[in-house]
């Protein structure tokens, strides 16, 4: 008879709510292995995950999935809304829950936006601009002037809790 093992490993492959896409003024959830739950769509604002709008390209998509898979869920839950580019696909528009707004690609998305708390903390308060979270991160202030109209802040800023 065989004795049972000391020590069993149990693989349980991450599930975990990750973001929202936003399509048809429905909020679909995506999961950490960037499956879709369409039967599980919201008509309401979620608070729980970040809310991806405007997403035209579906290989960039996936390929965003497996990025934002590996970034994980304490830096996820900084961010509020995703944004692709009009003009470029591969560049993303991030609000963060901070009040920062942050600009950075889906290659290398996950590597890039990691040292994203402590490069904010060296903000010293959220003003008009853009934090671009690349190779080398660095905010690009605006001149009020030239801000006005140039982007439309978002108006949801998703709340932390607990």
């Amino acid at each position: 008879m065989n004795d049972p093992p000391d020590n069993i490993t149990h693989y349980c492959p991450r599930t975990d709510r990750t973001a929202y896409l936003h399509n048809n003024d429905q909020f679909i959830p995506v999961y950490g292995n960037g499956k879709l739950m369409e039967e599980q769509s919201l008509d309401t604002y979620p608070s729980d995950a970040p809310i991806i709008f405007n997403w035209q390209n579906e290989e960039l998509l996936e390929a965003f999935f497996v990025e934002l898979d590996k970034l994980g869920s304490g830096m996820i839950n900084h961010i509020s809304e995703i944004h692709p580019s009009d003009d470029d696909p591969t560049l993303l528009r991030l609000f963060m829950n901070d009040g920062i707004e942050v600009e950075t690609t889906i290659e290398n998305f996950a590597s890039y936006m990691a040292p994203y708390p402590t490069v904010a903390r060296q903000i010293s308060e959220p003003s008009d601009g853009i934090l671009h979270m690349k190779m080398s991160p660095y905010f690009e202030a605006f001149n009020p002037e030239e801000y006005a109209g140039r982007f439309m802040k978002s108006t949801l800023i998703r709340v932390m809790v607990g």
